[in-house]
């Protein structure tokens, strides 16, 4: 469907795909400092509580393909309003586990409501606008995601000092319940030609064969999920490595993880800005390249011992630059050819990112390899084929094509 009577305003509906896409960021980062005390109060340890991050992640991850052919056989609104009513009972669950193993299994229960946010937030995007105005919109979504890693914290600190842990649980039901308003009272239907048959086992894996066998969306979506790896890998280990290698203080190390989340707004800004007039393929071209030069630099500082805090955050500062350009691009490319089950398209868009990620960086953990080489491999690893998938699969023919046009 292209752009209709109905199509909210642009800045309404990047305010409501914001609200959607949120639930990963606020369900992961908000309740991260109160695990301390998460632990002592249900008479367990760090190490179990973990767990609560590990369940999440899988089952966010493994949601996610279900998702957007649901929203393609019975619509996106009623997908939303399923996936945020689950993701308040689970909340609630959280809220009164009294024991460590009951709120994993509520954890986990979370991640499958939380998974439908963003995944069914693209396909509406993808509904409602084609192409480089869709971008755009998903590059003034990244623009505001970005602040969420930074404040989600701090905002779960605050309330774990002035109340207890259990009332973050019940801040994020809350949030799920204002999510779902927003669904039913600002957001029109943009699925026009559902599917019943959508979520038949021949339909569901029809569409999934259609989609890996698409040029385009192998060299869109790859471009995603490679980039996405790097971001990954700085979060599990990042941390570890600027204050327990480089011996910067907690503070010290807000400020530097507040520090490289700028990048991504100012590179997401300038997408959304720029991308109608440039184009997706120049964009996209420009972000890969600058994140494989990015990773290069980090993994030539970590061999030739110019390992130092301004080194490493200066190449990560960059590679999230190129993050913020060019990964909702590369999202809008790889589900704009596939309007009739967009819904499809996002989530193995949204799968392929955490499976990817997550695989990558277990299998490098297992490694007996340093953790400065850990980090910088997979850096540069990501940048470089997120740039040579992108380059042979899309750029190449596209350049080509246009060429000879």
């Amino acid at each position: 469907m292209t752009v209709t009577a109905r199509t909210p305003g642009p800045v309404l509906l990047v305010c409501v795909i914001t609200l959607l896409v949120m639930f990963a960021p606020m369900t992961i980062d908000m309740y991260l400092p109160a695990l301390p005390t998460m632990a002592a109060n249900l008479g367990s340890d760090a190490e179990t509580l973990r767990r609560t991050l590990s369940v999440y992640i899988l089952g966010f991850g493994a949601a996610q393909i279900v998702y957007g052919p649901l929203s393609d056989a019975a619509g996106r609104r009623p997908a939303l309003f399923a996936a945020c009513a689950l993701y308040a009972a689970a909340s609630v669950g959280c809220a009164l586990a009294e024991s460590a193993s009951t709120l994993i299994v509520w954890r986990f229960v979370e991640a499958l409501g939380a998974a439908g946010g963003p995944v069914v937030g693209r396909a509406v995007v993808r509904d409602f606008y084609a192409r480089e105005k869709a971008a755009s919109v998903l590059s003034w979504v990244a623009t505001v995601m970005a602040v969420a890693p930074v404040a989600a914290p701090a905002l779960g600190g605050a309330v774990v000092m002035v109340f207890d842990w259990r009332a973050i649980f019940w801040i994020l039901a809350g949030f799920s319940v204002a999510a779902l308003l927003a669904v039913a009272f600002l957001l029109p239907e943009s699925n026009t030609s559902r599917d019943i048959r959508a979520l038949r086992p021949a339909t569901f894996f029809g569409k999934y064969r259609t989609l890996v066998a698409s040029r385009s969306f192998l060299g869109f979506g790859l471009g995603a999920m490679f980039l996405f790896n790097g971001l990954f890998a700085f979060f599990t280990q990042g941390p570890f490595i600027l204050v327990d290698q480089m011996g910067l203080t907690p503070v010290e190390f807000g400020f530097a993880f507040g520090a490289v989340s700028l990048p991504i707004i100012l590179g997401a800004q300038y997408a959304a800005r720029r991308v109608v007039k440039v184009g997706l393929e120049r964009i996209c071209r420009a972000g890969t390249l600058m994140a494989a030069g990015a990773g290069v630099w980090v993994l030539v500082a970590w061999l030739v011992g110019w390992w130092t805090p301004l080194t490493l955050l200066g190449g990560i500062m960059v590679y999230f630059a190129a993050m913020g350009l060019a990964q909702p691009v590369l999202q809008a490319g790889a589900i704009s050819p596939f309007p009739r089950f967009a819904g499809a398209a996002s989530s193995l868009v949204g799968v392929g990112q955490y499976f990817a990620a997550g695989g990558m960086a277990l299998a490098v953990d297992l490694l007996p390899l340093p953790a400065g080489l850990k980090l910088s491999a997979l850096l540069a690893s990501g940048g470089l084929c997120a740039a040579a998938s992108f380059w042979w699969l899309v750029w190449r023919p596209w350049h080509a094509g246009a060429a000879t046009a």
